[in-house]
């Protein structure tokens, strides 16, 4: 069943938004740091081509939510930095 749903899918909509995932990583690819947001758009497309009997796995959270609370960390000190002179 899965595979009517896809292609049905891919026929009436599913078309242009896997084409506009894949041109979103194409251009997220010109530059380095872009290349991890890039290919996070392809498996964006092939979700978008074929929903039908796919799955979404999830990342571990922890060390997610360790590197969010270093790097805003770091941005926080480096704003605060130019208050903390003036003083």
């Amino acid at each position: 069943m899965p595979t009517i749903e896809n292609i049905l899918w891919f026929l009436f909509g599913g078309l242009i938004g896997g084409f506009a995932w894949v041109l979103a990583g194409c251009l997220w690819c010109i530059t380095i740091l872009g290349i991890p947001i890039g290919k996070q758009c392809f498996k964006m497309a092939k979700l978008a081509l074929m929903p039908f009997g796919s799955t979404v796995e999830y990342p571990d959270m922890e060390s997610c939510r360790l590197y969010t609370s270093s790097l805003t960390f770091r941005v926080f000190a480096i704003f605060s930095w130019d208050d903390m002179k003036s003083e």
